[in-house]
């Protein structure tokens, strides 16, 4: 009976031969036939093969291929799509692309709830936005944090999009998990413009957060005299 040998490591060729070869070399030339090689060349020598050989190892792809494996299995039990990472990143051909092919534009991200309406908002994409609208996204979808696409406007000041989904009548007054609304959460980013633009849309003053403060309360925290002025005027003073 014929007994298989096992392949050779490709790593016993270089320490084996390369190496030695190498550490015995003399540099011929200028300096003289004698010359040995600096300590630092063999070094740098020895780091580039030695690199070279872990890379290219049958090791190194098994365990790359492993890698890959894994991570792509994580990525499908977090619920990751690819209308998840255009809408994120602002790929606005994709995105189309998706949704004209059958892809759920309301399809919840399982870790942390977000929804591709809330991710291109985010990430400050108003044509996504828009778009993802269009093939009837809801709006007042809530991820882990309880905010919607419009707290998440009205928190980062974006104006465009924020008037875009009120124009679309997302709620106005939606509480999330602290008990704050889009008003609240712009008063606390100190956004003028979107606090006006709130209270067009008949956003309620008189909602108070599980802390009991009120959006008048948020706007004195805040010493902002401006905001305070429109609220008082809309009715919010105590």
């Amino acid at each position: 009976m014929s007994i298989k040998k096992k392949p050779k490591k490709r790593t016993g060729f270089f320490v084996n031969r390369c190496l030695p070869f190498f550490l015995n070399m003399r540099m011929p030339g200028y300096f003289g036939d004698k010359l040995t090689l600096q300590p630092f060349a063999i070094r740098l020598f020895f780091t580039v093969c030695m690199f070279l050989v872990v890379f290219t190892s049958s090791e190194f792809k098994l365990f790359s291929f492993k890698a890959q494996a894994q991570f792509g299995m994580k990525m499908q039990k977090v619920g990751v799509s690819r209308l998840f990472e255009a809408s994120r990143q602002g790929d606005w051909q994709s995105v189309d692309y998706l949704l004209k092919s059958g892809s759920d534009p309301n399809v919840s991200f399982s870790e942390d709830g977000s929804t591709p309406l809330i991710l291109a908002t985010i990430g400050r994409h108003f044509d996504i936005v828009e778009t993802l609208i269009e093939f009837d996204a809801r709006l007042d979808t809530t991820d882990v944090f309880g905010r919607t696409a419009l707290s998440w406007a009205a928190e980062q000041g974006e104006y465009e999009i924020a008037s875009l989904l009120l124009n679309k009548r997302a709620n106005p007054n939606h509480q999330n998990k602290e008990g704050s609304t889009p008003l609240m959460l712009a008063i606390k980013s100190s956004h003028l413009q979107l606090v006006r633009l709130l209270l067009e849309k008949n956003a309620d003053v008189s909602i108070r957060d599980y802390t009991g403060r009120s959006a008048f309360d948020w706007a004195q925290a805040q010493r902002n005299q401006d905001i305070v002025g429109i609220l008082s005027q809309a009715g919010g003073s105590r």
